[in-house]
């Protein structure tokens, strides 16, 4: 089974949201702000939209370089070739381990234009799964600006390059990012009820270090599971244990693991008002001493602490 080994990474920390979860809610959104055309082609609408569809087939293929290649110089001045491949690379291979397909077995079933002139337009592809997933429907992707640049069609928006058309942002206002994210020492106690973007969260138990699971932690390590309640509290919110990390004493953050204590929180999108619970497991140094648990659910703005554990 696929775990990741949890690193030890000094704060502070600004994470993209977790690779799985929008890659089932929003991978029709990247491929429509991450595939271009190349070649000779039509300054068309018929010509833009099939550039799009054309290369949205090749990066289901693993056709990454072309992907990288029809953003505009601007975008790619940004972000280098690698990064932008390891992350695409990495979010399939979560993609195809938790739902048991592969991401060259999805098929693009529509593109879709609008607001075309001879300089530019918006795009949004259309994706199907080779079956029913949960958090994953035919539904059009977001759709993303693309202009006429040297010749050929181009994706004009640099945040799908970067990360933010791959990871979404649902927190549907201000973007500007804090700083840092919040320190440990005043913050919720067990019990109490946060506000994270659009989700309330609360964290209601925690077991540390686990008694049972399925899978024993690595030598040197132990789990630790904390039980929490996620409520959509204003529009759509799509959630899972990868939204999740925990602190230690020593200013290191440890990502979700994916054995540990059951029932584990499901990866779910969640409609306003409707709510799920579930654990979220940690794998940690057997002396680490956790003193903050965090949610990634308001991103790009730094993690919300939502429960303090020195207090």
């Amino acid at each position: 089974m696929l775990r990741p080994n949890p690193a030890r990474r000094s704060l502070p920390v600004t994470r993209p949201r977790p690779i799985l979860l929008a890659l089932l809610g929003a991978f029709a959104v990247m491929l429509a702000a991450a595939c271009g055309g190349g070649g000779s082609q039509p300054r068309t609408e018929a010509g833009l939209k099939n550039a799009a569809r054309q290369a949205a087939e090749a990066m289901i293929k693993g056709d990454y370089r072309k992907a990288y290649d029809s953003f505009s110089k601007e975008c790619r001045e940004q972000v280098p070739f690698s990064e932008f491949e390891s992350t695409t690379k990495l979010g399939v291979v979560f993609l195809e381990a938790f739902t048991g397909v592969k991401f060259k077995d999805f098929e693009v079933t529509n593109v879709e234009v609008r607001n075309f002139t001879e300089d530019g337009g918006e795009v949004s592809i259309t994706m199907k799964a080779p079956k029913e997933l949960d958090g994953f429907g035919e539904e059009p992707g977001e759709f993303e600006r693309w202009k006429w640049e040297d010749g050929k069609w181009v994706v004009a928006d640099c945040s799908g390059l970067g990360g933010d058309g791959l990871f979404g942002d649902d927190s549907g206002g201000d973007t500007s990012a804090a700083p840092t994210v919040p320190p440990p020492g005043s913050g919720p106690k067990l019990g109490e009820t946060v506000d994270a973007g659009n989700a309330r969260i609360t964290v209601r138990a925690v077991e540390d270090p686990v008694r049972e699971s399925t899978f024993s932690p690595d030598a040197g390590k132990r789990y630790v599971a904390f039980d929490i309640t996620v409520e959509a509290a204003r529009g759509k919110v799509s959630v899972s244990g990868f939204d999740f990390t925990v602190q230690d004493d020593d200013g290191f953050v440890y990502d979700y693991a994916i054995a540990g204590r059951e029932p584990a929180l499901k990866m779910t999108d969640l409609a306003q008002g409707r709510q799920v619970r579930g654990w979220v497991t940690f794998e940690v140094p057997q002396d680490a001493k956790l003193v903050a648990l965090y949610a990634d659910l308001d991103f790009p703005r730094p993690e919300t602490l939502i429960l303090d554990l020195t207090r």
